[in-house]
């Protein structure tokens, strides 16, 4: 009788046991969740809204519409800063040509996915929804002047430097565009985080006497 009371003794502690274990490994999983939770959807959202992003640019209505405008627009505004500064250019669609030089302004040279990459890692990032238009306004604003002046140096650096044309245009104005646009979005969360909330939505303590 007692070696079977010990046994039973033995065995519920042994329970007891794996039933902490499982607590705590339940816990440990809880808390890697809790802590790991806001990253995990960040990127999730991030990439739904890329692939959201690569599946429209892929189509005709942008391709042939929205695209080919935004470039003829890039096209029209560099040929005329071109001219002041005095390169006498004319911009024929996306082709900005003078008696020297050409560049085509095609996809690719549009800002469109810089633009994209900032606007989905805003509408990810978890903040009030009423601070995101703002930098996606200001931040789309900002890479499509920086894309101006990308065409603009890269034409200047086809008349007088010629040879610097393909690093400029595949190297280094590639990688500067994602680091704008790293930066845009870095400034943009810094500001997101540490702006006050409108007075209108802050709880508000009033005496008031009688």
């Amino acid at each position: 009788m007692n070696n079977h009371m010990k046994k039973n003794k033995q065995n519920n502690r042994k329970k007891g046991r794996k039933a902490k274990q499982q607590l705590s490994a339940i816990a440990t999983i809880k808390l890697w969740w809790k802590d790991k939770n806001p990253v995990v959807l960040f990127v999730a959202a991030f990439a739904f809204l890329m692939a959201v992003f690569y599946t429209i640019i892929n189509l005709d209505f942008f391709t042939n519409g929205l695209q080919a405008q935004l470039t003829n627009l890039y096209a029209d505004i560099s040929s005329v800063l071109l001219n002041i500064l005095g390169q006498n250019t004319t911009a024929n669609n996306t082709i900005i040509a003078s008696s020297t030089f050409s560049i085509n302004v095609k996809y690719g040279c549009d800002a469109v996915e810089p633009i994209a990459l900032l606007m989905a890692a805003i509408l990810a990032y978890p903040v009030a929804f009423r601070k995101k238009p703002i930098g996606i306004l200001v931040g789309g604003i900002l890479l499509f002047i920086l894309n101006i002046v990308r065409i603009v140096s890269l034409f200047l650096v086809g008349v007088y430097w010629h040879s610097m044309f393909e690093i400029m245009h595949i190297e280094i104005w590639q990688f500067l565009f994602i680091l704008a646009a790293i930066i845009l979005c870095f400034f943009w969360i810094q500001w997101a985080i540490q702006s006050p909330i409108p007075p209108s939505t802050q709880k508000t303590n009033t005496n008031v006497s009688i």
